[in-house]
C-alpha cells in the first residue's frame, strides 16, 4: 500500500496515510476525524506518494523515515530547520 499526503477539510493539518490505491481519493484525519483529501503536487497532477526509507544524514544514528513529517520533526529537534 502506498503512503499518500492528506490534507484535512475541517481542521486543515496535514498527514501521511497508508491507503489502497483503489481507496486513494479521501481519509480520515487523525485530529479530528473529518475528511481529507489528496494533496497534489503542484508542478503535476499526481499525488506526492513518500517512500519509507532509513536516512543517515539527519541525526548521529541511522534514522527509518516513515512519513515527511516524522523527517520534518527530525529535521527540527536537530536544529537543522526552523521552527514553524
Amino acid at each position: 500500500m502506498p503512503l499518500y499526503d492528506y490534507v484535512c477539510k475541517a481542521c486543515g493539518k496535514e498527514f501521511d496515510d497508508f491507503v489502497s490505491v483503489a481507496q486513494r481519493a479521501y481519509s480520515h484525519c487523525p485530529e479530528c476525524s473529518g475528511l481529507s483529501f489528496l494533496k497534489f503536487n503542484p508542478s503535476n497532477v499526481m499525488p506526492q506518494i513518500f517512500t519509507p526509507y532509513w536516512d543517515e544524514h539527519i541525526s548521529e544514528d541511522p534514522v527509518f523515515v516513515e512519513t515527511r513529517a516524522q523527517k520534518k520533526d527530525i529535521l527540527k529537534s536537530e536544529g537543522l530547520v526552523e521552527s514553524g
